[in-house]
């Protein structure tokens, strides 16, 4: 669904205009890009303001949900860019 005319998202556009939007917020919806992967922990972040893609304490999970995306990726004939260009042909 598009937002881009709602009431709601006028107010977040100006709050973020005047700077007073929560820095949280602000970077995951205005950031001129958007981080190639995210992870994000649903229990603890139900709005998912913290990407945990990159850091070390969740390396196997990032590292086996992009290698189920590669996979998929190549079912799919989906092939750039691939999320684990490195991944083995079998798992």
């Amino acid at each position: 669904m598009d937002f881009f005319a709602r009431d709601f998202w006028l107010e977040l556009v100006e709050m973020n205009k005047n700077g007073k939007l929560d820095e949280r917020f602000r970077k995951l919806l205005f950031s001129p890009t958007r981080p190639m992967f995210e992870l994000f922990d649903l229990t603890k972040d139900p709005l998912e303001t913290e990407n945990l893609a990159g850091k070390a304490e969740h390396k196997s999970i990032e590292d086996d949900l992009r290698l189920r995306l590669t996979e998929w990726m190549l079912l799919e004939n989906d092939y750039l860019p691939l999320p684990a260009p490195d991944a083995p042909a079998e798992r």
